[in-house]
């Protein structure tokens, strides 16, 4: 008997206590239960593939019994889920890289996002960059949706002058195309501070 994957939940489900693997060591006479499984791994699985399952038995003398189709696997289409995304670094308006992303910005500030991926197929995740209090709250929708043609990392750039100045996060999430349910979002653990002169008259300023 082998080991099977559960479609539904994604986990093995192992027969070596279910009894049912037999081997005999003095022709079939008597019979101990092994205390094994073997495991299958089908790295090419497709939607289309079928897979038959069965059992080869021979004594010493050549005698054997053989069935490869007690059972038939067909399998259905294969939907894997996306990848978490990530914020690689910000970029100030001096080209200044902010790995840390802690650090302050003026007027227009880029945003580095490593894109979730689908191994479904590429360009097929949708994601939405968002400002965030230090508590994790909403604060600003800086981008609500966004692509990346090849999956490769994309650039952002917000203008840090459509918010008040203050500390905030950001927070970055990906939806499947092909499944609404498959999201998953990755939020910054650092703050960074907007820090832009505030005008009056079109004169004087303060910050």
């Amino acid at each position: 008997m082998v080991r099977y994957a559960n479609g539904s939940s994604g986990t093995n489900v192992s027969f070596n206590e279910s009894k049912v693997v037999w081997s005999s060591a003095n022709d079939v006479v008597n019979w101990t239960q092994a205390q094994f499984t073997p495991d299958l791994w089908f790295s090419t699985i497709k939607e289309g593939d079928q897979f038959q399952l069965g059992v080869y038995v021979e004594n010493l003398t050549g005698t054997n019994y053989t069935i490869f189709s007690f059972y038939t696997d067909d399998i259905g289409p294969v939907n894997h889920n996306i990848s978490k995304p990530s914020i690689r670094f910000y970029q100030s308006a001096s080209g200044e890289n902010d790995y840390d992303k802690n650090g302050t910005y003026a007027g227009n500030m880029t945003v580095r996002v490593e894109m979730a991926k689908d191994p479904n197929g590429k360009c097929t995740v949708t994601h939405n960059l968002t400002l965030r209090h230090p508590d994790g709250s909403w604060y600003y929708t800086i981008n609500g949706s966004f692509k990346s043609p090849d999956d490769s990392d994309v650039d952002i750039v917000f203008d840090t002058r459509n918010v008040l100045n203050g500390r905030y996060r950001m927070e970055v999430t990906a939806v499947a195309d092909d499944n609404s349910n498959d999201v998953t979002s990755f939020l910054m653990p650092n703050n960074f501070t907007t820090d832009n002169p505030t005008y009056v008259n079109g004169t004087h300023w303060w910050r």
